[in-house]
């Protein structure tokens, strides 16, 4: 009741015209929780406030997140599609003139039939985003395989999420997400951190990873970059590009060696063990 309390005594403080919107940043992984701040009577964004009720960050925000309304009131901001006639002027920032939303959708519904009548459908594809809804990345699949009907679909996780992705689901059968609520992190007494340079990219959950230190437990980071993180790091580990694999090749033949592995959970829920310990013996 007093926690319910002080977060209404907060939102009461906002001026008269302003109300809160309840939202989160997408950023990043983190997505933090956030209150939009606006005007009732221009119906603007004026500002961004931390969500203290929010458990995995808890009133934090980084600079992107408490800058983000920004974007929405830029002067710079497109708020009509543009169409450039002149091809001439094509690859130039000039020739543009501001449409209707029905003739840009008509110019590129007409380009996409054009390109797919000479060059078949595979000619288009669809490169989505990690910032959208569940539902948003529901209807681009379908767009792209229903509606264009091309084979060809993709997004950004190619480059970062991809690998994460392909170890979790041959390690726990899900491709993603984490084995543990993030809220519990920082109650670890040893945390391994692996090529994640986490104080610049998931600065709100530092607090988490530094109280593993202040409770006393250990803070181990690989990475061949000396980031903010391994510098306070009570074992950096900088090892060679492209020998992530031997390290943990050796980590394992480690835990067999010292008998610190669980042989019957490792035989009731895995196979290819016994050729796994001939492949790393020699990783010592």
């Amino acid at each position: 009741m007093q926690r319910d309390k002080f977060f209404k005594e907060i939102e009461n403080l906002n001026h008269p015209n302003e109300k809160l919107i309840k939202t989160h940043c997408s950023y990043c992984g983190m997505q933090c929780g956030m209150n939009l701040r606006v005007n009732t009577q221009t119906n603007k964004i004026i500002g961004v406030e931390p969500r203290y009720d929010w458990p995995v960050t808890v009133g934090k925000m980084c600079p992107k997140g408490v800058t983000a309304y920004q974007q929405t009131n830029h002067k710079d901001r497109l708020l009509k599609p543009l169409i450039r006639d002149d091809a001439s002027l094509k690859g130039t920032a000039e020739g543009f003139r501001e449409a209707s939303w029905d003739e840009a959708y008509d110019l590129i519904a007409k380009k996409f039939k054009e390109l797919q009548t000479e060059y078949g459908k595979d000619s288009l594809s669809v490169f989505s985003g990690v910032s959208m809804t569940n539902e948003k990345c529901y209807l681009t699949g379908k767009f792209a395989r229903v509606a264009l009907g091309t084979r060809y679909i993709d997004y950004n996780g190619r480059f970062c999420m991809s690998s994460a992705a392909g170890g979790f689901l041959r390690s726990f059968g899900v491709d993603r997400g984490s084995t543990l609520p993030w809220t519990d992190i920082h109650e670890t007494d040893c945390l391994f951190i692996a090529g994640s340079n986490t104080a610049e990219c998931h600065p709100t959950s530092m607090f988490r990873i530094w109280n593993v230190q202040e409770r006393g437990g250990y803070i181990i980071v690989v990475d061949p970059r000396e980031t903010p993180i391994a510098r306070r790091a009570d074992l950096h580990l900088d090892l060679q590009p492209g020998t992530d694999l031997a390290l943990a090749n050796g980590i394992v033949n480690q835990l067999i060696e010292m008998g610190y592995i669980d042989e019957e959970f490792i035989n009731k829920h895995t196979n290819g063990f016994e050729e796994t310990k001939e492949l790393i013996k020699d990783f010592t």
